[in-house]
Order: structure tokens, then sequence, then C-alpha cells
């Protein structure tokens, strides 16, 4: 696109000569002036620094100027979206890096996927086969090969490759040791190599880089880029309407499609469904809607469950509040200071009444309530549990039935507690109603308790609690009964496992929804020691465990976990296949719920479907190099019930054979630096 010219471009050039004190200033620095005053001097300043580099990546994997300088934008508008909501290291470069391969590769699935695809040719037979290509041809399938390596090993690549830096400033602003970076590199030009082998070229690292530099040399960023590029992440970052020809439609849809904070955005997926019967063979094609939203992941150390956010991920949504201080130099820059959202469990003495259950007393829904399903006494209790300590500033907490206001509470306490164990008197209830004004009381549990002994149940419609950080509501309102008629003693630990898995629920769903579907609210674990196996889930929301197995195996909640997965899943079985269904549910609890515990897999013995844990790993890899939203979208196809193989070259423009090889190539090249695989 044509770019604002004469006055943007000498305001652009007069700004880089009176900014000379800005390039002092640390990368965090710049980012917190800009986020703090919108100063579109300090974002110069980064893009001067970063610039060309982040236009060499999108060259590469791009094919015309104009496509590289669409997501070369769009890079640049989700750092101005950003620049006031992260904590940000020393050199953001990395991170503008990460983004702008994403964001080339989200371009090239969605301007050429199968002409991309079909592209990559055969291993050439020809003994001479750099004799039947031309030298563009080959940057070409170079551009392809360097896009399908692993980050880790693609960005040492890049940066001593193409931006010409030394290992040690290559190591810095990838924040590893020089050593690892040696090792990456090597990694790198070894499985580069793999890759080109396979298509009958071989090329040495010197050409290679000659060959990307002939096709990056104009990757110095034009001066009527640069400045309309810095005006429109200063109108996007003050919330300012972006005046015509500032970015082009594509760049800011891009943009626009990665900041999901800001814009949940659906994908249209078409699938090529080809159903094969006695000589008949017929299309069809599915359109599938997904929200895209950043997730949060769990994972558990000891017996504590934490969620976490992914640490690789540039782009995902943060709560934050800034905090504002002088900087070295005497400027005021942006701290911020990370909000997010603390998870809450529930724990009674009381019993539940049949169709209801304790979370719908903490899901924001005053028309939901928990109800026991007998009369309550002055020895029960209700209480929310936090993860973390929250600073308090109010809580309400209402009793009574939402219509009649029937079996309200007028003869009770509510109490908070510090520590989780010993609680003390807050407030007491009034009409139903038990109010507290904390002032920033710190506390880890609020309860309620009865006075007197109740001739009615204990009915609690909703608690409001306001804090920092906040405590999330329950998003997924879910119920985990423990059924230990057969082995009372597991009650203690049955009870503890039913927690975790209600606290993993919401991340659970998260990680599986798809429009139209709703969640079992009530799931039922029943311990059996007469039981052969582990578990499994005969369906309708129950689970059946072996208590034997959980005596011997109590740290195994994992497991329950993943059959708690399958209680979500709700897939017609008839129509999908078991390694899926299986793996899905344990790529949710080994990637998610407990990231880093699977072992690596052998890429010798293991292929995508051989077992649950290879498709979880497998899925992983789609994840991570295609799209993060990939076990979601098969998620929602399995639930229609539509499956077929033909999925997956829909999803990524590669078959599963194709994916497959490509992801034991991967796991060989990583296992030569995270250690032995699996047995």
């Amino acid at each position: 696109m044509e770019y604002p010219r004469p006055n943007a471009v000498l305001d652009f050039i007069r700004g880089q000569l009176t900014e000379s004190t800005a390039d002092g200033l640390s990368d965090p620095e710049l980012l917190g002036l800009f986020a703090t005053r919108h100063d579109e001097g300090a974002f110069k300043v980064i893009l001067q620094r970063y610039g060309p580099t982040v236009m060499r990546i999108c060259l590469c994997a791009l094919k015309g100027r104009e496509d590289a300088e669409d997501v070369f934008q769009a890079t640049f508008l989700v750092l101005a979206r950003k620049a006031g909501s992260l904590q940000w290291p020393e050199s953001v470069g990395p991170w503008l890096y990460g983004v702008a391969h994403r964001l080339s590769q989200e371009a090239r699935r969605k301007q050429a996927r199968q002409q991309a695809r079909e592209a990559r040719a055969k291993p050439k037979s020809a003994e001479d086969p750099l004799t039947e290509i031309t030298g563009r041809e080959l940057v070409g399938i170079l551009e392809e090969e360097m896009a399908g390596i692993p980050e880790r090993y693609r960005l040492p690549l890049l940066l001593c490759c193409l931006d010409g830096k030394s290992g040690d400033e290559a190591a810095r602003c990838l924040r590893c040791s020089p050593s690892t970076l040696k090792r990456r590199l090597r990694h790198a030009r070894e499985l580069l190599q793999r890759r080109l082998d396979r298509r009958g070229i071989t090329i040495s690292l010197t050409a290679l880089a000659a060959l990307l530099l002939h096709n990056t040399t104009a990757s110095c960023v034009a001066p009527a880029l640069a400045a309309a590029t810095v005006r429109a992440a200063s109108l996007l970052a003050s919330g300012s309407r972006l005046t015509a020809g500032l970015a082009s439609p594509q760049a800011l849809a891009l943009a626009s499609k990665t900041n999901h904070s800001l814009l949940l955005t659906k994908f249209k997926i078409t699938l090529a469904l080809l159903v094969v019967g006695s000589g008949l063979m017929a299309g069809t094609y599915v359109a599938l809607w997904q929200k895209e939203a950043t997730l949060p992941e769990a994972s558990k150390p000891g017996n504590q469950v934490v969620f976490v956010r992914d640490p690789n991920d540039p782009i995902q949504s943060e709560e934050l509040l800034p905090e504002h201080a002088l900087s070295k130099n005497g400027l005021l820059s942006a701290r911020p200071v990370q909000r997010q959202p603390v998870h809450a469990t529930i724990e009674t003495s009381l019993r539940t009444a049949p169709g209801e259950i304790r979370q719908f007393a903490f899901d924001g829904d005053p028309d939901s309530f928990f109800g026991s399903a007998h009369n309550a006494t002055r020895t029960d209790h209700f209480t929310v549990l936090f993860d973390q300590p929250v600073s308090v500033k109010s809580v309400t907490v209402t009793t009574g039935r939402p219509l009649s206001g029937s079996d309200r509470l007028d003869a009770g306490v509510l109490e908070g507690s510090t520590d989780g164990n010993s609680f003390t008197k807050l407030a007491q209830f009034e009409g139903g109603v038990g109010r507290v004004e904390a002032a920033g009381l710190r506390l880890m549990a609020i309860r309620l308790r009865p006075t007197l002994d109740l001739q009615h149940p204990l009915t609690v419609r909703e608690f409001a609690i306001e804090s920092d950080p906040p405590v999330a509501a329950f998003k997924y309102p879910v119920e985990v009964v423990v059924d230990v008629t057969e082995a009372p003693e597991m009650k203690p630990w049955a009870e503890s496992a039913a927690r975790v898995c209600e606290l993993a629920y919401p991340m659970i769903n998260d990680e599986l929804r798809s429009d139209g579907f709703k969640p079992p609210r009530l799931i039922t674990v029943r311990l059996k020691n007469d039981y052969l196996g582990v578990a499994e889930t005969p369906g309708g929301g129950q689970i059946t465990a072996s208590a034997d197995y959980f005596k011997t195996h109590p740290d195994d909640v994992g497991a329950l976990v993943y059959l708690t997965v399958h209680a979500v899943q709700g897939y017609p079985s008839y129509r999908n296949p078991r390694w899926l269904a299986d793996g899905i549910a344990d790529y949710v609890r080994f990637f998610k719920f407990e990231p880093g515990k699977l072992r690596p897999r052998n890429p010798d013995l293991e292929r995508f479907d051989s077992s649950s844990r290879a498709t979880a790993a497998f899925l992983a890899y789609l994840a991570m190099e295609y799209d993060r939203g990939i076990v979601r979208k098969i998620n929602h196809i399995m639930r229609q019930g539509v499956y077929s193989e033909e999925i997956f070259q829909a999803l990524t423009g590669k078959t599963v054979r194709q994916l497959d090889d490509e992801w034991r190539d991967w796991l060989r090249s990583d296992l030569a630096l995270h250690g032995e695989p699996e047995k």
C-alpha cells in the first residue's frame, strides 16, 4: 500500500534527530514512556532497534514485500497494544521476532495455504538438483523449510545468519548462555539440512546465508512505512481513530486477530470430509466457527494446583494494575504489576440437595444457589477458600431462595481467616445478608456459619467479593461428588482429589469449549475395591475408579483430571477414533494441568496414534507450530461426530502422515538437547 509521504516522513526524520536522549533508555523504560504518555519518540527508538530484523523475518516467510510490510506493521501494532500490559525483559527483540513469525505464518496460511503446501515437491531424482531450479525458487524452498523449524532453533539462525549478530549478542537477545546458543545453532543447522535433504538439496550454511540475504537485502525499513507505523501505534494505544492510509486493512486484521484481549474473532474452517461407501464417494463440508481466547494453564506442584501462563506466548491477555516510578534517567516509566485472578474452592459440612451444587453460590448468577439437603445446625459451615491470600475490600453474602426469599440465614455470622484454618468474626447476618467492608484485610478464606440450629436448609444465593487481586467466580459451575461406600477409608483423599478436579474444571472447559456445548455440572467419582484397571468413564458424568490403585498411588490426581476431561468431552464414541479422544484428554492433562511431567517421546518407537501420550505430544507440537487453537477445533469436530483424517490437512495444509514425519524429526532434534526419551 502507499503510505503518507512528505510531512510524515519529514516529521519522522526530525524526530530521530531530536530524540538522542531516548537512545540511552532500556526497552522497558521506552515502552513505559509510550504506555503512559503515548510518546511516539520512545516507540520510534524501539522500531529503529528491531525493525530491520523484524522486516527480515517477514521477508523470509513471505514472497511479496507488500505482504511483508503488512505483517511488519501488524507486529508493531501488537506491541503498541501490549506496551503497558506486560512485564518486559531487558530486550523485547525475541518477543517481537516471535510475534512476527506467528503473524507471517498466519498470513501465509490465509493467502496461499494450498499453493504453499503443494509447492513442497518430492525429493529430486536428478544428480544435481540445483541445476533444475532457479535461485529464486531455491530461496522459496529455504523460506518454507526455515519456517518449519521450531522457533528455539530458527531464531538463532535468523539472528546469526541474517542479522549478522555475534554469538554473544544473539545469546543476549534470546536470553540464553552462549554455549546454549551454540548448541541450538548446531542443531538448527542439522535439522535444516535434514529437511533440505528430503527435498534433494544440499547446501552449506554460508551459501544459505548468502541466498537468504540476497532475498532480504532490502530489509531496511522505509521512512514512510516507519512513520506510518509509529503514528498508527500511537493512535491505537490512545484509543483514537486511525487516520486513513496509516495502516493497511491486512495489517489491522492480523493485529486484531492476535490481540485476544481486544477482539475475539471467529475462524471459519472448511473441512473436506470424504465418505467412502460401496463404490460411492461423497464430499462433505463442515464450517466450524471458533472464538480464540488466551487460556490459563495449570500445573500441580505437590498437592496444590497453580494456574500459570505460557511463558513462550508473547500475546496473552493480562489484567494489570500500572504502577509508576522514576527510572534511572529521572523519566517517568511504567512498571506493570500483574493482577491475575485468584482461584477458589468451596468446602462445606453440608450435603448438597438434588439439582443444586456448591459452586452456584459463587458463579455471578443471583438466580442460582446452593441448597443443603437437610436442615443446617450451628456446627455446619459453608466456606470459600482462595488459592492465595487476597486483600479483601468488601464481601456481601446473600442467602435465601431467589423468588420466595425462604430459607434465608438470619441467625448467622460471616467469618474470615488469614491462614485457612482459624477464623474470626467479621459480621452478623441481618435480613439474610452478611456484609463486610474489610478495608484491605488479607484473607485466605471466608465462611458463613449458623449461630443456631436452623429449622430449614441452608440456602446460599451468592457471594460477592471485591478484592485485589480479584477472585474469579466459577465460570463453569460443577460439583464433583465422591462415593466411597466400598472404601470409606479413602474419603479424605477422595474429597481432596475432587476439589483439585473442580479447580481444574475451568481450564478443562476453556481448552475444550465449543459453541452450544454445555459441560456437565455434576460428576460422580465412585471408588470400587474390585475394579480391574485404574479408572473409566462409562458416561453420564460418571467416573469409576480403583480404590486399590489410588491407595498405592495417592499422588496420581492427574489420572482423575484425565477422566474428568473424558466426562467433559461428550463425544459420540461410535463416530470418533479412540486414540484421538484419549490423546486430547492426555494433552489437557500433561500439557495444561501437569506441564513438564510427560517425558520426551521416542521418535523411533512411536507415531502419532501409537498411544494416548504420543498423541498428546503430537497435538502439542501442532499447537506450537501451526495453531494454538488446533486442539479446540478438533474437539469441536469430534463433538459433531464428523471426524475424518482429512481434518489435519484442512487445519494445517499437510496430511497427518506428513505431520507425523515432521513431528518425529522435531523430536529427534529436541531429544539431542533435552535428554533420553521415555522407554
